[in-house]
């Protein structure tokens, strides 16, 4: 006997389909059963998962869904059980709440979308970013003492990108703003070839260093570990090249990060054909 849960009508409500027979006699024989879901007034969403850099079912994906103040998780594991597979589609129960207000999903190759006022009862697809350093990563350069400037997160998902040689050594200091004690920030910095170099969430203020593996350009992430939307904290990033002085770059000015977090959300909702 085993039993299989998926939405074979569509419709928003998980059925069940029971297949029985496999053991001994007498309980090797026994009808194959659907049973449909009747469902009720509540709303849902389902998403369908497309990686591109991960592997094509999107297998070991974490997807966050926030509606009305309560976060879900799922775990994309492909549905495996004794016996039987689940349909790999994601499904989450939203109540009376006619929206999803956030959904984060985390890819396996270290990428991070983030889609907003996502509509109720529908099945969506979402596609893995193709590029492990996007084109609207923003560059860190070297130039002047900005320290003290504030880094306000608008879309709590912020990407960087910087070029560094094979060995050079990093440091990354977080120093988070008294005003906002619930917003943990959090950074992972990958390579052009998809490899994860560091990654690392601040609780307190502290410094995190590590070294360059290859000569190219990386991606610097920058979230926020409670899902919150906005935060404040200063980010200081400090590059030492093999052989050469080290070199501080500055933050970046604020209007440049609420163009970015505009430019993502409206890409986001874009995507979902709003």
């Amino acid at each position: 006997m085993a039993v299989a849960t998926v939405d074979y009508d569509r419709d928003g409500f998980v059925d069940l389909m029971l297949t029985n027979g496999d053991n001994s006699p007498p309980f090797n024989i026994g009808p194959h059963q659907l049973f449909r879901n009747l469902g009720n007034q509540n709303n849902w969403l389902q998403i369908d998962l497309q990686g591109t850099l991960s592997n094509r079912d999107g297998i070991g994906t974490q997807v966050i869904m926030t509606s009305a103040g309560i976060s879900q998780i799922r775990h994309q594991d492909g549905g495996m059980h004794i016996y039987t597979q689940n349909h790999p589609r994601i499904h989450f129960g939203i109540g009376n709440n006619n929206k999803s207000d956030l959904l984060v999903v985390y890819w396996p190759s270290g990428a991070i979308q983030k889609l907003y006022d996502v509509a109720a009862n529908q099945i969506i697809t979402l596609v893995e970013p193709s590029d492990r350093i996007p084109a609207t990563a923003l560059p860190l350069n070297y130039g002047d003492d900005l320290e003290n400037q504030p880094l306000l997160v608008a879309s709590d998902l912020v990407p960087f990108q910087f070029t560094g040689q094979a060995g050079a050594k990093v440091s990354l200091a977080i120093n988070r703003a008294e005003e906002s004690s619930d917003f943990i920030p959090c950074f992972f910095v990958i390579g052009s070839d998809g490899r994860e170099v560091a990654r690392s969430c601040q609780q307190e203020n502290g410094l995190v260093e590590f070294s360059l593996p290859a000569t190219g350009t990386y991606a610097l992430w920058v979230h926020d570990d409670n899902h919150l939307d906005t935060g404040n904290f200063d980010l200081q990033f400090r590059l030492l090249q093999p052989g050469n002085p080290a070199e501080d770059i500055p933050l970046l000015p604020l209007w440049a990060l609420v163009l970015l977090s505009a430019f993502i959300i409206r890409s986001n909702k874009k995507h979902l054909g709003k």
